[in-house]
């Protein structure tokens, strides 16, 4: 008995050194080998939605199961194929870009067919004044409000306030659904979509009525807006047929 010690001590050895892996296999998911020599990977995302991922990649040809929960593609096919995905998903699988925000200016302006001092119109809209003199043949224009919008590149946004019209009350809101920056080379531009602006006043009446009568002018529209521009976005009467609600855009990227 004395003699078979040193042989069943070194049984154990080896059982232990090939039962307890090293710590690089342990952190390894090595590929596996499927039925009809096919093989197996599953790989793990960080940033991107896996779904997504396996839609887009599934043209190549190897088969793709997204797990959502656990936030994992499993990769099926050739070894040349599962390569290939795991390739493609290592530059897709990367952090998104920093959001930028921006801010959009709006002003207000009421045009009139006769010709008048222009009442609270900032200087920065000189070029444009004298552009819509000649284009829409009014001759007078004061700046009923301004409104300034900071929001994300991707997002929404809305403001509402009363604007001074004429010596009246006016209740606006501005705003729209979606914004985007458009980088092409060195321009600039700010796509505004769903574009949506009201004003409206009360209707004086020699009955009191309940809920008071309104009469409202609205602008609704898609936009591109270049960076640094004013744009005119749009006009419709209020007040009277000879009166012209007008509204300028311009957009800056803050970072």
């Amino acid at each position: 008995m004395k003699r078979k010690r040193p042989f069943f001590l070194a049984l154990i050895v080896a059982f232990l050194t090939l039962a307890i892996p090293t710590s690089g296999q342990e952190k390894q998911a090595p590929q596996k080998a499927a039925p009809g020599g096919r093989t197996v990977k599953v790989i793990p995302l960080k940033y991107v939605d896996p779904s997504r991922v396996a839609h887009l990649l599934g043209d190549l040809g190897a088969n793709l199961m997204a797990d959502d929960r656990l936030r994992v593609v499993t990769v099926t096919g050739d070894a040349s194929l599962v390569g290939a995905v795991e390739e493609a998903i290592q530059k897709l699988d990367v952090p998104p870009p920093p959001a930028r925000s921006l801010d959009i200016t709006a002003y207000f302006l009421l045009g009139t067919r006769q010709s008048a001092e222009e009442a609270n119109v900032p200087k920065e809209l000189d070029e444009v004044i004298n552009q819509l003199k000649r284009v829409l043949s009014y001759q007078g224009f004061h700046l009923l409000d301004t409104a300034l919008i900071r929001t994300m590149d991707g997002e929404s946004a809305s403001v509402s306030g009363v604007a001074n019209s004429q010596g009246e009350k006016a209740d606006f809101h501005f705003g729209f659904n979606h914004v985007q920056i458009i980088q092409e080379g060195k321009v600039t531009t700010i796509r505004i979509r769903d574009l949506n602006f009201v004003m409206e006043r009360p209707v004086e009446t020699k009955q009191v009525v309940t809920p008071q009568p309104k009469t409202s002018a609205q602008i609704r529209t898609d936009i591109d807006v270049p960076e640094g521009l004013k744009v005119v976005v749009g006009k419709t009467s209020f007040y009277t047929p000879d009166n012209a609600l007008v509204l300028i855009l311009t957009a800056k990227v803050v970072n």
